[in-house]
């Protein structure tokens, strides 16, 4: 059963339980395991807060790091604004991508989506900010085929 299959009945069979959020799905790729948190389950979407996807490997070497941002950059073009490289840390072996540009939801707020590379993990998450604020995480709204092809996404770049 492919990675995709294995989180839409994940999902059904907790939908179908009535399981309480927050809850946390832990899914074995090919490649990786990934763990999404999820704020709210219904049928045909979700509110996830975090996801982080471990490689099955153990570690990406850093050398490597550039190359899976730029697959993800190329592939992961279907969420609310598309993602690219902002900054890259070789002392720390971190490269962090983010929506480019972020959402400007209304004049007083942006949203944007935040990628951190790592040699061990691959997390996202969705913040907020206003002028003059500090910035909020907020949950990623997704349909539940959205969901299913990042997290396969994910997977296939390591």
């Amino acid at each position: 059963m492919c990675l995709r299959q294995r989180l839409k009945g994940q999902l059904s069979s907790a939908i179908a339980a009535g399981r309480p959020t927050p809850w946390s799905a832990r899914l074995i790729g090919d490649h990786s395991e990934t763990e999404v948190d999820f704020v709210r389950l219904e049928q045909l979407a979700v509110e996830v807060g975090s996801i982080r996807c471990h490689p099955n490997a153990g570690s990406i070497p850093s050398e490597d790091l550039k190359s899976i941002s730029d697959r993800l950059a190329k592939q992961v073009t279907y969420l609310l604004e598309p993602i690219g490289p902002v900054e890259l840390d070789s002392e720390s072996a971190t490269l962090m991508m983010r929506s480019v540009p972020p959402s400007q939801e209304d004049a007083a707020k942006r949203a944007y989506y935040e990628v951190i590379v790592q040699r061990n993990e691959i997390g996202i998450r969705r913040f907020e900010c206003a002028p003059g604020q500090p910035r909020s995480a907020t949950s990623m709204i997704l349909s539940v085929e959205v969901l299913a092809r990042l997290i396969a996404d994910l997977d296939g770049v390591l």
